[in-house]
């Protein structure tokens, strides 16, 4: 584990603490309820994203804290604080497909989601953890683990003879990236949005 801030990749530039980023409205192209369309043709419903947003969760942290020229090295816990998971929800009684929502959230916010039922680590970390200060100042550090948390709203429509498509249900979906980890020093400046979570959440 790097002794400073680690950036997390492709994090979609979010800026301040856990202020969702919501993601560009679907296509011109993605079929609106009304369109024209012929039953024969498209046997089964289609599905669209209707919003999307992303956020950094911490879901483990530690904190520690250094004197002047201190060094912390030793196999310890980070605690589980959070817990992100993976699912979709109807808001009306139509039956849905859970894979087909995944598969259209993932083309939309341009990267891998993990599936539904899955989840974040539901236990503590064990990592072995190396740290040192090396100024002339005491200083604290959170040391974490996390995700990008992804969710937003679903419809579902079919093709019906004479109204074209319609919409027969509606609902929501969540998810989440692969984890990330890192060590981020209070007070120093980043960019990272998971580091700033961490930092603020120990209270930076």
């Amino acid at each position: 584990m790097s002794p400073l801030v680690r950036p997390l990749s492709l994090l979609l530039g979010l800026g301040a603490l856990a202020t969702p980023v919501v993601l560009p409205a679907s296509p011109a192209a993605a079929i609106q309820a009304g369109d024209h369309c012929y039953p024969k043709n498209v046997p089964g419903p289609v599905y669209n994203i209707t919003s999307a947003k992303s956020e950094p969760v911490v879901t483990h942290i530690k904190k520690i804290s250094l004197a002047p020229g201190g060094k912390y090295a030793q196999t310890t816990a980070i605690t589980k604080v959070n817990t992100v998971v993976a699912g979709v929800t109807a808001k009306t009684e139509a039956s849905f497909e859970a894979g087909a929502i995944f598969a259209k959230a993932q083309t939309k916010v341009g990267f891998d989601l993990k599936a539904e039922d899955t989840h974040t680590k539901t236990t503590a970390y064990t990592d072995y953890i190396e740290q040192s200060n090396s100024t002339r100042s005491h200083h604290t550090y959170a040391i974490y683990h996390g995700t990008t948390k992804v969710s937003g709203g679903w419809e579902q429509l079919r093709c019906k003879s004479g109204t074209g498509w319609t919409v027969t249900g509606k609902g929501t979906w969540k998810s989440w990236r692969v984890d990330d980890s890192g060590t981020t020093q209070c007070g120093l400046g980043t960019k990272d949005p998971l580091a700033l979570a961490a930092q603020h959440y120990i209270g930076c």
